[in-house]
């Protein structure tokens, strides 16, 4: 799982500094009592990318090794395996 996350992080970098670049100024302006600032069309669409790829790379991922073996790198170090009924 630590393996993922680290891959993901590397492959999202890009996207995760834009979203930072466009959300930071509204938020570095919100102030203590006001509405909240609303996410503008950009950063909806890269948080969009963001979640898009974090779960096809966890597909990528888990399914295959879940299907070939029954196990993933962190289930055979712990000893557990999927198995059908």
């Amino acid at each position: 799982m630590v393996g993922l996350t680290l891959l993901c992080l590397v492959v999202n970098l890009y996207f995760l500094v834009q979203l930072y670049r466009e959300t930071a100024p509204q938020v570095e302006n919100y102030r203590l009592g006001d509405s909240w600032p609303t996410a503008t069309s950009e950063a909806n669409r890269l948080a969009l990318i963001i979640v898009i790829v974090t779960v096809g790379l966890w597909f990528a991922y888990e399914v295959p090794a879940t299907a070939n073996s029954g196990q993933t790198i962190g289930k055979r170090m712990l000893g557990i395996k999927v198995v059908r009924i």
